[in-house]
C-alpha cells in the first residue's frame, strides 16, 4: 500500500571487569515512524558498578534513566545500592540475581509527577543448551514502589542468539514491559518482538 514505515533500534552494552571490580554501561532506544509520524520514541540508559566480595557475592550501585513519550513518561530516574550473587556460572547454565533499595523520581507529561523509595531486583539467566555458540537467555528488571505497594514495574526479555560470521551475532527477542501504575489510557502491558544483529568485541 502507501504506508511508509521507518524504524531505528539501538542496543549497546559494554562491560569492564577486573579481579574485584566490574563496570557496566547499557543503552537501549527505539524510534519508529509511520508515514513520517512518530509512533514510538523511547530510550533507556543504565550504569552499574559492582565490587566483588568473596565469590560469588558482590555489592553494587545502580543509576538508571529512561523516557517513553507515548507512555506519558518524560523521564524516570533511579539510583541506589544493591546486593548480588552469581548462583551458577557455567556455559550450560548461568544464573545471577540482585536485590536493592533505590530512590525513584518520575516526570510525566499529563499525570502527576512523583518520587518514592523502591525495592528493585535484576535476574539474569542463560544457557548454551541448544548447542554450539548459540544461547537462550532471560533478563528481568523490576521496581516495587514501597509507598504504594500495588505499583510495580517489571521488564522481562526472553531471547535466543546464534553466531554468524566473524564477531557478528543474530538474536530474536520478546520484550514484555509491565507497569501496574500506568497512567490513564495507557496499557499496563507492552509487548515488543525484535530481531537484531550484534557485533561483539572483547
Amino acid at each position: 500500500g502507501n504506508t511508509d514505515n521507518d524504524e531505528l533500534d539501538v542496543k549497546a552494552e559494554s562491560v569492564w571487569r577486573s579481579t574485584e571490580d566490574r563496570y557496566t554501561l547499557k543503552w537501549d532506544s527505539e524510534l519508529d515512524r509511520n508515514n513520517n509520524d512518530k509512533t514510538k520514541d523511547t530510550w533507556q540508559a543504565m550504569a552499574k558498578y559492582d565490587y566483588f566480595l568473596t565469590n560469588p557475592n558482590y555489592v553494587g550501585l545502580l543509576a538508571l534513566a529512561e523516557s517513553d513519550k507515548f507512555q506519558d513518561l518524560n523521564l524516570r530516574y533511579l539510583v541506589g545500592p544493591y546486593y548480588g550473587r552469581q548462583f551458577y556460572d557455567q556455559p550450560i547454565f548461568s544464573l545471577s540475581g540482585e536485590l536493592g533499595i533505590s530512590y525513584v523520581n518520575e516526570d510525566f507529561d499529563k499525570a502527576d509527577d512523583q518520587d518514592y523509595p523502591a525495592s528493585n531486583w535484576n535476574v539474569k539467566a542463560s544457557s548454551n543448551v541448544i548447542g554450539g555458540d548459540s544461547s537462550v537467555y532471560f533478563d528481568q528488571f523490576g521496581v516495587w514502589n514501597l509507598d504504594d505497594t500495588s505499583d510495580v514495574i517489571v521488564n522481562s526479555t526472553f531471547g535466543v542468539s546464534f553466531p554468524l560470521l566473524w564477531s557478528l551475532e543474530a538474536a530474536a527477542e520478546v520484550l514484555l514491559e509491565y507497569d501496574s501504575g500506568a497512567v490513564e489510557n495507557v496499557d499496563e502491558l507492552d509487548q515488543t518482538y525484535k530481531f537484531r544483529i550484534n557485533y561483539t568485541w572483547d
